[in-house]
């Protein structure tokens, strides 16, 4: 198959950490060419990383988000040299991938007939607010042959509303793009079934990624599952996924190295030590009696709930 991948990356400091050149490795002998899209700015350091994989790196101004940076990739490429392209592939930096390998994701998405594909829909909860129903997520998405050779692609983006937050992009973009291509007669096909792991209340995969990836072989972990967000972390999630990927292929340290630098905040070196502690847990727990490794867990919950008491402490100043 002849597959064009645009890769749209944004750092707020212009700096490509090692899990996106790992993604980018990875996904490689899936892709025959590669264009990068960079929203804002990158070092000439973090350029060279990229020039590994391929030579087009186009430099844009951050504006539109990923529809718009998208829209330029596709614009870059041409709409008549598009339509030569079996498949073109989507996708941004937001995931640590692969935690499974990509092939047999891909093998099952190949045997479907459709014109457009994503991986999963994402449906909103009652309680959401602005979103409603299902929508196809736009972090790695395909278009194929017989949509690329018709005008319908490019007026779609030609047609697309000013987007300047992540709200108008999921309303303007993800919640726009399947409507509109089926109305013109176009057929999509998603690569995995997840609506099992759907309820009305919360919002998913993102609060089921461990058991969506281990019993799914999903390659996926968005790393927002791991930001601070107000200042805090859920540590029983960031626990759970740290113990889940300790028991596949994937390099911890690669997700240590993006987030410590990524989320300023000095809190991460207490989940950093958390992570590292985990470790030292499975480690133990394969050369030492479980008596020891029981005094060891004690200790190590005995440090946390000192660190939380002091954290109280010090908010009651």
């Amino acid at each position: 198959m002849n597959r064009l991948g645009i890769c749209v990356f944004f750092d707020s400091e212009g700096i490509v950490d090692n899990y996106i050149c790992y993604f980018l490795e990875q996904l490689m002998p899936f892709l025959n060419e590669l264009l990068v899209v960079v929203n804002g700015k990158i070092t000439e350091d973090s350029k060279l990383k990229l020039n590994k994989f391929t030579p087009n790196i186009q430099i844009r101004e951050n504006t539109g988000l990923d529809a718009y940076a998208y829209k330029y990739g596709l614009e870059n490429i041409g709409w008549n040299k598009l339509k030569e392209y079996d498949e073109v592939l989507l996708f941004n930096t937001t995931c640590f991938a692969p935690i499974y390998p990509f092939n047999e994701m891909f093998e099952k998405i190949d045997k479907k007939e459709c014109d457009f594909w994503g991986l999963y829909h994402w449906k909103a909860p009652e309680n959401s607010g602005w979103v409603k129903g299902y929508h196809i997520p736009s972090f790695f998405f395909a278009y194929r042959n017989s949509l690329l050779k018709s005008n319908v692609l490019k007026e779609y983006y030609d047609t697309m509303p000013n987007i300047q937050t992540y709200k108008d992009a999921v309303l303007y973009h993800e919640q726009r793009q399947t409507p509109f291509f089926i109305k013109n007669g176009f057929k999509y096909a998603v690569c995995f079934d997840l609506d099992k792991y759907a309820t009305d209340t919360e919002y998913w995969p993102q609060t089921k990624e461990t058991d969506i990836c281990k019993f799914e072989k999903f390659p996926f972990l968005k790393r927002r599952s791991l930001f601070f967000i107000n200042n805090t972390i859920n540590l029983q999630r960031c626990e759970k996924i740290i113990n889940f990927l300790r028991n596949t292929q994937y390099d911890i340290n690669l997700i240590i190295e993006n987030i410590e630098r990524t989320q300023k905040n000095n809190n991460f070196k207490f989940i950093r030590k958390k992570i590292l502690c985990l470790y030292k847990i499975f480690i133990y727990s394969l050369l030492f009696s479980r008596e020891k490794i029981l005094k060891y867990k004690k200790n190590y919950r005995e440090t946390i709930l000192k660190r939380r008491y002091i954290n109280l402490l010090k908010s009651k100043d």
